[in-house]
């Protein structure tokens, strides 16, 4: 245990990262369930004859929130990986590495859960302020002890979580040296029909287009861009790798900065799309119901308060894929290093690789966000103020995004 805890301690770095996600996204549960079981904002979670959208929304935000937890776990074990080497070359058993990141684990969520449910109670007075200020309610603002006990519940299941991938990182380590000598050949069944992947930007475009031609309700807006997520996601995961595969023969990749960002991104493309799809499904979903509800108030603040915290879980669930990514890519830079190609080049491959992503990510998005609040403009008259909000707000998760990737991505290639 006190190895453990000292080596923890010699990581700041790293740990003030796994904290600080901690500390948030205790207090962004601990905020939503205390709106949920508020007597004044109230929402019957206890009715079997409808789901009401508040505890909708309440579950999307801590589906979201155990996403972003681990991946941000896998994040800390990709980065701890040299840590854990030496340990089990120095003679660590594996009963021994195992109770080694249980106590991490148990240390860190102890400590930073407990200043997240604080930071959460804290902040929740604030929140509801503004809310009663807005609806002009006059009460005593009150937080329920269920909020308490649902928030550390929903701390207790996140751990467990952490601590089940602890085990399986440790696992996974003892079984890939077993079976490093040890090929495996990917056979594919000829006689299933395989659907070309020229067949997603088309879905993505009819989705655009059906969403265009179809009534002016939410179901429609929420059906078609389910079809056009569905074609993000296929567009990003399957066409263009494969698109990237047939430039590789081409003369416009003959360039070697081409050669090896367009690499990169063959890699990063295959992993990013489901969240892709999510960011396209999630933001189009809420931006919806935010404009369909500008005359319920209460729901209407709430999809505003699901839109500020969901956006930014997913793209830094973005963020964190994408450097565990570079990570294990380290090596590869530093052949590329020991080819004669600069450090200079390689933060240019990096900007331009990074670039290009993020340039995807904003692309494909925002053309079904713009198109639904253009159409909420002309039909309900939307302020213009939400609208620049909504973009505003999306645009600057980006951002943050991409400078976190770049700044990372060329630090773990400046150790090499």
């Amino acid at each position: 245990m006190k190895l453990a805890l000292n080596n923890l301690f010699k990581q700041k770095n790293l740990m003030i990262i796994y904290g600080l996600t901690i500390t948030l996204v205790a207090a962004i549960c601990f905020v939503f369930l205390a709106m949920l079981y508020d007597p004044y904002l109230q929402l019957d979670t206890t009715s079997v004859d409808k789901m009401y959208m508040g505890s909708a929304t309440t579950l999307l935000v801590l589906i979201f929130s155990v996403c972003l937890m681990i991946y941000t776990n896998m994040y800390v074990l990709e980065a701890k990986n040299k840590e854990m080497s030496l340990l089990v070359f120095h003679g660590l058993t594996l009963k021994k590495m195992i109770f080694y990141q249980f106590y991490q684990s148990i240390f860190m969520y102890i400590l930073f859960g407990t200043l997240g449910i604080a930071l959460g109670y804290k902040l929740t007075p604030v929140i509801f302020k503004n809310i009663y200020y807005k609806l002009h309610y006059v009460y005593d603002i009150k937080i329920i002890n269920q909020s308490f006990y649902q928030a550390i519940y929903m701390l207790l299941m996140m751990l467990f979580i952490s601590l089940v991938l602890n085990i399986g990182y440790v696992y996974r380590g003892r079984l890939t040296s077993m079976m490093s000598n040890t090929r495996q050949k990917n056979y594919r069944k000829k006689n299933v029909f395989q659907i070309t992947s020229k067949i997603y930007p088309i879905l993505f475009i009819l989705g655009l287009v059906m969403m265009f031609t179809t009534e002016h309700i939410a179901s429609g807006y929420i059906v078609f861009s389910v079809i056009g997520a569905l074609g993000g996601y296929g567009t990003v995961r399957y066409f263009s790798p494969e698109y990237i595969e047939k430039l590789k023969a081409s003369k416009w990749l003959n360039n070697s900065q081409r050669l090896v960002v367009f690499g990169e991104l063959y890699l990063k493309f295959k992993y990013i799309g489901i969240f892709l799809e999510l960011l396209i499904l999630i933001s189009i979903i809420i931006t919806t119901l935010i404009c369909f509800n500008l005359n319920n108030l209460i729901e209407m603040y709430r999809m505003i308060i699901a839109y500020i915290i969901i956006i930014p879980m997913i793209v830094f669930c973005i963020t964190y894929k994408n450097l565990i990514i570079s990570k294990k890519n380290v090596k590869n830079q530093n052949c590329i290093y020991k080819l004669g190609i600069t450090k200079k080049y390689q933060k240019k491959f990096i900007k331009e690789e990074t670039l290009i992503m993020y340039g995807i990510l904003f692309i494909l998005p925002m053309t079904y966000m713009i198109s639904t609040l253009g159409r909420f403009y002309v039909y309900d008259g939307i302020s213009i103020l939400i609208i620049a909000f909504i973009i505003g707000y999306f645009i600057l998760n980006l951002l943050i995004s991409m400078y976190i990737s770049y700044k990372v991505t060329t630090q773990f290639f400046r150790g090499v």
